[in-house]
C-alpha cells in the first residue's frame, strides 16, 4: 500500500485498537459487575439501540466523501451538501426515536424482558437521540483527519471508562447507572466530535446554509437511501445473533455470547480505518481513471486482511480459557471454542471490504445494496436452523456460511462491474 493509505489506516487503527482495548476493560467491569442475567438483559437492550440505529441510519459521511470535493469549498454546491447532511441525520434522529418508543413494549414482550427493566430501557433509548455525527465524520474523512479520528474514540473510550468506574466503585447504583452512564458518555462524545469538526471547517471555508435544487435533492436521496440500506443491512445483521439466541436460548448464552463478540471487535476494529480510507482511496483512482493504482491497492488490501486473520487466529488458540472467565466474570462451558470459530468470521467480514468499497466509490451504490439484501436474507434462516440444531456454537457457523457466501458474490460482481 501507498504511505498515505498505510499512515492513514496506522493512525485510525492505533486509535481504534487503544479504544477498542479500553471498551474492553470497560465491559469486563459492566459484566463481572452485573452478573449473568442482568448483564444479558443489558446486552438486549442495548441490541435494540443498536438495530435501530444501524438500520435506519443514513450514511452521510458517504454523501460528503463521494460528492464532496475540498478543491469546490468556495461554492454553494459544498454548503448545500452540508445541509442537506445535517436534515438527513435530524430526521433519522426523529424517527429512529419514535419507531424505538412506539416498539419497546412489543420487543419487550417478545423477548421476555422483565418489567422491571422499563427505566432500563427508557434511559438506554435517549442514546437514539444523540447520534448526530454523520456529517461530522465526513467532515474528518474528507479532509484525511485520521489522527484526530484516532485521538477522538480514545476519549470518548476512557470517558465511558471514568463513568462506569464511578457508578461500580463510587455510587453503586446497579443497571440503572450502568445505563446512565453509558448515555452520559455517548452525549459527551457527540458533543465533543461536532465542535471539533465544524470549527475545523470554519477555520478555512465560511460555511453558509444553502440549498439544492429539488431534482438533486432527489438524486442525492437515492444515494443516501442505497448507501445507507446497505450500511444497515451489514450492521444490523450483526446484532440478529443476539436476538436469536435471547429468544431461543438463555441470558447467559447472551451473555457469553457477547463476550465473545467484544473480544473479537479488538481485532475487527481493523475494518472501520481500513474501510474510511481505501473507500477514498478507490474514489480518486477511479476518478482519475487511475486503473492500475485502484488494482494494486485492492489486491493488496486482500492479502494484507488474509494475513492479519492468520495472526488472530493463532493468537485466540494460545490464550488459555480460565483466563476468558475470570476476566469477564461470566462461566460458561465451551467459551473458548467460541471464540475460536468466531475468529474466523472476522476473515469474511474484512475481505467484504475491499470489493464492497470498491463499487461504492464507482457509484454502484444500488448493486451493492441488492447484493448485501440478497445474502442477508440467506442468513436469516441460516442463523436460525443453526442455532437450533447447534445452540451457540450455530452462530459462528452460521456467520462463516453467510460470509463466504457474501464475499463470493461480492468480488465477482466487482469484478464485473467495475474492472471491465
Amino acid at each position: 500500500m501507498s504511505q498515505t493509505i498505510r499512515a492513514g489506516v496506522t493512525k485510525l487503527l492505533s486509535g481504534d485498537v487503544l479504544s477498542a482495548l479500553i471498551g474492553l476493560i470497560t465491559f469486563a467491569m459492566i459484566a463481572s459487575y452485573l452478573g449473568a442475567e442482568k448483564f444479558g438483559t443489558l446486552v438486549l437492550l442495548e441490541t435494540y439501540v443498536l438495530v435501530l440505529t444501524n438500520f435506519l441510519k443514513p450514511q452521510t459521511w458517504q454523501l460528503l466523501v463521494t460528492y464532496g470535493n475540498t478543491g469546490t469549498k468556495d461554492k454553494n454546491d459544498f454548503s448545500s451538501l452540508i445541509t442537506l447532511g445535517i436534515i438527513f441525520d435530524l430526521v433519522f434522529i426523529l424517527c429512529s426515536f419514535l419507531v424505538g418508543y412506539l416498539c419497546m413494549e412489543y420487543y419487550f414482550s417478545y423477548m421476555a424482558i422483565s418489567e422491571n427493566m422499563k427505566l432500563v430501557g427508557m434511559i438506554i433509548l435517549l442514546q437514539l437521540l444523540f447520534n448526530f455525527d454523520g456529517v461530522a465524520i465526513g467532515l474528518l474523512r474528507l479532509t484525511e483527519q485520521h489522527g484526530s479520528s484516532a485521538l477522538r474514540s480514545i476519549i470518548i473510550a476512557l470517558i465511558k471508562l471514568a463513568m462506569v468506574f464511578i457508578v461500580i466503585f463510587g455510587i453503586e447504583s446497579g443497571i440503572e447507572g450502568i445505563a446512565i452512564a453509558i448515555l452520559i458518555a455517548k452525549v459527551i462524545g457527540i458533543i465533543y466530535l461536532n465542535i471539533y469538526a465544524f470549527n475545523s471547517l470554519l477555520k478555512d471555508y465560511s460555511y453558509k446554509v444553502s440549498f439544492y435544487t429539488i431534482e438533486k435533492i432527489k438524486e442525492l436521496t437515492v444515494f443516501v437511501f442505497y448507501t445507507g440500506a446497505t450500511a444497515g443491512l451489514k450492521t444490523s445483521f450483526r446484532e440478529i445473533d443476539i436476538l436469536i439466541v435471547g429468544r431461543f436460548l438463555n441470558l447467559t448464552d447472551v451473555a457469553a455470547l457477547q463476550i465473545v463478540k467484544k473480544i473479537i471487535s479488538v481485532p475487527m476494529r481493523l475494518s472501520n480505518p481500513l474501510g474510511n480510507v481505501i473507500y477514498v482511496k478507490f474514489s480518486n483512482y477511479l476518478k482519475s481513471a487511475q486503473i492500475n493504482e485502484y488494482t494494486k491497492l485492492k489486491k493488496q488490501s486482500l492479502l494484507a486482511i488474509f494475513m492479519y486473520v492468520l495472526v488472530v487466529v493463532l493468537g485466540v488458540l494460545i490464550v488459555p480459557e480460565f483466563i476468558i472467565i475470570y476476566v469477564f466474570g461470566v462461566e460458561v462451558t465451551g467459551l473458548k471454542s467460541l471464540l475460536f470459530l468466531y475468529s474466523f468470521t472476522l476473515m469474511f467480514t474484512l475481505l467484504c471490504i475491499p470489493p464492497s468499497y470498491s463499487m461504492l466509490a464507482k457509484g454502484y451504490s444500488k448493486i451493492n445494496f441488492q447484493i448485501h439484501l440478497l445474502t442477508s436474507l440467506i442468513y436469516f434462516p441460516v442463523i436460525y436452523f443453526c442455532v437450533q440444531g447447534y445452540g451457540l456454537s450455530g452462530v459462528p457457523i452460521a456467520l462463516i456460511i453467510f460470509g463466504f457466501i457474501r464475499f463470493v458474490t461480492l468480488y465477482f460482481m466487482d469484478k464485473k462491474h467495475v474492472e471491465t
